[in-house]
């Protein structure tokens, strides 16, 4: 009943490399397998025949039966027949043990067209023919409910299915697929490196099971909630999944440029699930960045241009400075030697050096500063001088300085 899923994830992801192998485990629910099975019996393997049925080496088990959980027990009899094409040339050894088993049957035509003889075939939705439950006390032989508990032990195994027999709804539901929560029962026993999904019957208990989920502290569970309400298309889910777009939950997480990143999962699964039922809705804030992360990255080109944006204003005031320094403020001024002109300002040259003031136009004095020239050339010096020695120093763009500031913000281009 369990099968092993390899998951290609490629590259461009947030917070993976570029090529991820990773095993994802994919279990079937006690509930779904029970809505999936059409005949349940508890028995022992009376017999097992080998035969040729068209062109195939099959096995006709024949189980004397102790009960019947699911199917008409007057039809059933006291034995029951089903077909099994098992896998290699040994033999599984439930086939000789004599013990109790479970055994989930099917009608043979879902898998292979074998014969109208034997209508029932052992269920098994990986076509692996996959053994029967064995019913004794042993840990290993478990199977898992939609509330994420692993159900163990003969008597707890049998009451577990009887209960789900008798709410499976008379007709076979879809089937839908859960992420597992970390902290669940199941989670802990299964999980191989990556995640866990549980397959269930998407019905009504599922839909119920979603909205206690939207309720949940961690984010986690209301994600699974809000993926779970994507079978369920009604009026009411519409306003529930429209009042997840502002849920508050978020993920933090850093890609290969150092950028932290906040990922809102529920508002984004949603957004996804209201867009996928033509649901027309604002999209919501779904990703921010640290525009601090962003600055650290790009140190060079940011102070660069630092460098460039302070020099330039310095050598213009240091300049202007320079100008207009020991004049007159409003007076006019020989342009040639800086004499004031005060009192003179009809002449035509300058009383102090004889300069032709038609030729040489006059300057008028300005108030000039002496500190800010002076800050503002530090500044450009500090600028240009720490920029060369970070680069001296060999400074990498994704450094420890990233982590001093938490500046987030939506980025406009996304």
């Amino acid at each position: 009943m369990n099968r092993v899923l390899v998951l290609i994830i490629a590259g461009g992801c947030i917070f993976l490399p570029p090529i991820v192998y990773a095993e994802i485990v994919a279990v079937d629910s006690l509930e779904w397998i029970v809505c999936d099975s059409d005949v349940i019996v508890r028995g022992v393997v009376a017999n097992v025949e080998s035969k040729n049925v068209s062109g195939w080496p099959a096995r006709i088990v024949t189980v004397d039966i102790k009960q019947v959980l699911k199917g008409s027990k007057k039809s059933q009899g006291t034995q029951v027949k089903f077909i099994v094409v098992p896998s290699g040339n040994r033999p599984p050894d439930w086939f000789v043990d004599r013990q109790e088993h479970l055994f989930f049957l099917v009608g043979n035509d879902r898998y292979l067209e074998l014969s109208s003889l034997y209508p029932l075939a052992l269920r098994d939705p990986d076509y692996k023919f996959d053994n029967p439950l064995l019913l004794n006390d042993d840990p290993n032989n478990a199977m898992f409910d939609m509330d994420f508990n692993v159900v163990k032990g003969r008597r707890q195994i049998l009451d577990a299915v009887s209960q789900a027999v008798k709410r499976s709804p008379t007709k076979k539901p879809p089937r839908a697929m859960v992420n597992v929560p970390w902290d669940s029962q199941i989670y802990k026993q299964l999980w191989g490196g990556s995640g866990v999904s549980l397959d269930v019957p998407a019905d009504g208990r599922l839909e119920r099971r979603a909205k206690v989920w939207l309720r949940a502290e961690n984010i986690e569970t209301r994600l699974l909630g809000a993926m779970a309400l994507s079978y369920f298309n009604t009026p009411a889910n519409i306003a529930l999944l429209k009042s997840l777009q502002n849920d508050p939950g978020y993920w933090t997480g850093q890609d290969d440029k150092g950028t932290r990143r906040r990922e809102f999962p529920v508002r984004r699964s949603a957004f996804e699930i209201l867009t996928q039922w033509n649901i027309t809705v604002e999209t919501p804030v779904l990703s921010q960045i640290s525009l601090w992360h962003v600055i650290v990255y790009y140190w060079p080109e940011v102070l660069g241009t630092l460098c460039t944006v302070s020099v330039l204003p310095a050598i213009l005031m240091f300049w202007r400075w320079r100008r207009y320094r020991g004049l007159e403020p409003g007076e006019p001024h020989c342009r040639n030697c800086r004499y004031a002109l005060t009192g003179n300002p009809d002449a035509s040259k300058c009383p102090e050096c004889g300069a032709k003031l038609a030729e040489k136009k006059v300057i008028v004095g300005k108030r000039v500063g002496t500190i800010w020239p002076l800050v503002m050339v530090f500044l450009a010096l500090s600028m240009v001088v720490g920029y060369g020695a970070m680069h001296v120093l060999g400074v990498e763009r994704v450094n420890d300085a990233s982590a001093l500031l938490d500046w987030y913000c939506t980025p406009f281009w996304e």
